[in-house]
């Protein structure tokens, strides 16, 4: 019974259903029929409906051409006004000189751009807000969207100015200096063509000459990227202020054009804002009441003195060589005659340690000390023997040994002939060594003429630092928290290298460098004269050593060094070395703005 019941039921739906098909069907067809007008066939077999159509679109064709007699009508008489008023400025001998810069007008001037370079030149683009999908909600917040030179671009306009960007000859052979990017670039702007010095300029100038109006945040940003040509139309077409500074945003510092430009090295923007040297003892540019001539004569200055002397003729005196005690001396000797430190071979084949420093020398610095003297200058430091005995002997043979990761005969690593080789195009090591073969330079099979180094991350500094509970807060970095705020998070490195080994040329936001092992030489240039590659520490020493944008300074165990923000450097390991680093990226950071300690 419950089948043939449900039988029954399954019919009765499906007839339900058809029955309503069969009537959405029928409705749906006498509502066409209602809306279609009758169709009548005349003699010559067309329809009536298409003889309306007809009639319409022939109407509407009539009142197009009644339309074009009219709007042609206009157009020749404006062509003959038009025609009438140039044969009449021919007439007028006035209107045949040359018109002033204030009555030109912003028609013209956009007319102007669209035929010059700004437009054949890639990388020179114009972008609003709308266009700018990456305009962070600080900028706008704090008005760093107006001008800011991290970002390279001046309101609107924007020139694509890569960080890095490979040599012709590779970057095995050559280096990417900032500095000669105009020498060794082309005047064809494709997709081949390198960054060029010039062509931003250009590009620039062209833009904020299109502009409506030009705020005080372009001569900033300005400096902050090493343009002296903008910066100079900035200060004499627009009259924009030098000691402008942004709105603080929330405990950061803000600086000015004349702190931007010394704390980059940028000597031609600084002489335009010192107007040719007239200004460099006569404007106050901080709180403290220093002036430009004040920044450029202290020890480790961006701006060289050679630079003030060719610029200004203005002769800076700084003592290059680190004073030496008693104590210092003996302590050198000491480590020239050491095979063993720590448990570890640190015999070199280099000659004997150079003494000289071109940086300020330290034994210690309080966070309002570090901002003063050195963050805002833009100054490099040393922190001598900063790290703690204790610390140091940490990163013995003997307590590696006992940990896992760093145990020196057992655990391999990764290692190539830079710390990072895929930024160079390079490849790490096929065969990972032990620290001990590191130690040793044994030879990669790949690259046997080139000597290996490791580096990593605080993966494993539980171990690296198992006395301070894996914080190296606790030890030897203990001044960073102070220095740029307790939420900072920088990145760490761990590094180790043989004989001759080294860091090679290469630049990146400011770092603070412990080392524990060895004795490290270093050379560093001012962020105008940076550079990149992947060269051999010995190839680019061998290239920059007489260079006189150079400094130099050597580290020993325990000293701390301070690089700021965009120098480049490279080191030369004396013996088996082992250190640690911290880079602080710009956005990380906080800057002690009130010299406060609750950051």
């Amino acid at each position: 019974y419950y089948y043939i019941i449900m039988y029954f039921l399954a019919r009765c739906f499906i007839s339900i259903g058809l029955f309503f098909v069969v009537y959405i069907m029928m409705l749906s067809r006498l509502a066409k029929e209602v809306q279609t007008p009758q169709v009548k066939t005349t003699s010559d077999g067309s329809s009536s409906l298409r003889q309306h159509h007809s009639g319409i679109i022939a109407t509407a064709a009539q009142e197009a051409t009644e339309r074009a007699k009219v709007t042609h009508g206009t157009v020749e008489k404006s062509k003959k006004k038009k025609k009438k008023k140039n044969n009449n400025k021919k007439l007028d001998p006035q209107t045949m000189e040359t018109k002033s810069a204030t009555s030109t007008t912003t028609k013209n001037k956009k007319k102007k751009t669209n035929n010059n370079k700004i437009k054949k030149d890639p990388r020179c683009q114009v972008q609003y807000n709308n266009d700018r999908p990456y305009l962070e909600e600080d900028d706008e917040r704090y008005d760093l969207g107006v001008g800011d030179g991290d970002k390279g671009r001046l309101g609107p306009c924007v020139y694509v100015y890569p960080d890095r960007y490979p040599p012709r000859q590779t970057w095995l052979q050559d280096v990417d200096w900032f500095h000669l990017r105009n020498e060794t670039s082309t005047t064809q702007f494709d997709d081949t063509s390198m960054p060029n010095h010039d062509a931003r300029e250009e590009c620039f100038l062209q833009c904020l000459n299109d502009q409506d109006q030009l705020y005080d945040g372009y001569l900033l940003a300005a400096a902050t990227m090493g343009l002296p040509k903008v910066t100079e139309y900035l200060l004499q077409h627009a009259r924009l202020n030098p000691l402008y500074t942004p709105p603080p945003y929330p405990k950061r510092y803000r600086i000015n054009a004349y702190q931007a430009a010394i704390m980059g090295g940028h000597v031609g923007v600084l002489d335009k804002l010192v107007q040719g040297g007239t200004k460099l003892d006569t404007v106050v540019i901080d709180e403290w009441g220093r002036t430009v001539l004040d920044y450029i004569s202290l020890k480790g200055s961006p701006i060289r003195p050679y630079q003030a002397l060719q610029w200004w003729n203005v002769t800076i005196r700084v003592k290059e060589t680190e004073t030496e005690s008693e104590g210092r001396k003996e302590e050198t000797t000491m480590i020239q005659t050491t095979k063993e430190e720590y448990g570890w071979n640190t015999t070199s084949d280099h000659d004997e340690v150079d003494n000289t420093c071109h940086l300020e020398i330290l034994d210690d610095l309080d966070s309002k000390e570090f901002f003063k003297d050195f963050y805002v200058t833009g100054r490099p430091f040393v922190l001598r023997q900063h790290a703690y005995p204790e610390e140091i002997a940490s990163f013995s043979r003997e307590s590696w040994q006992q940990t896992r990761h760093f145990q020196p005969d057992r655990m391999r690593h990764k290692v190539g002939p830079t710390a990072y080789p895929g930024l160079t195009g390079q490849h790490y090591c096929a065969t990972k060594m032990t620290t001990q073969e590191i130690l040793e330079n044994k030879p990669c099979p790949e690259m046997p003429l080139l000597k290996m180094i490791h580096a990593e991350h605080d993966d494993y500094f539980d171990q690296a630092y198992q006395l301070y509970e894996g914080d190296p807060y606790k030890a030897g970095f203990r001044k960073l928290p102070q220095w740029f705020g307790y939420n900072t998070s920088p990145g760490w490195q761990i590094f180790m290298g043989g004989d001759g080994s080294g860091a090679t040329l290469h630049w990146h936001a400011a770092a603070l460098n412990i080392l524990y092992i060895g004795i490290k030489e270093w050379r560093i240039t001012p962020p105008a004269y940076r550079g990149f590659t992947g060269q051999t520490v010995q190839q680019v020493t061998a290239q920059i050593k007489d260079e006189p944008f150079v400094m130099k300074c050597t580290q020993r165990p325990g000293d701390m060094f301070y690089i700021p923000d965009f120098w480049g450097h490279m080191t030369v390991n004396h013996g088996f070395g082992i250190g640690v680093a911290a880079i602080v990226s710009t956005s990380s950071r906080l800057y002690m703005g009130s010299f406060t300690n609750d950051y």
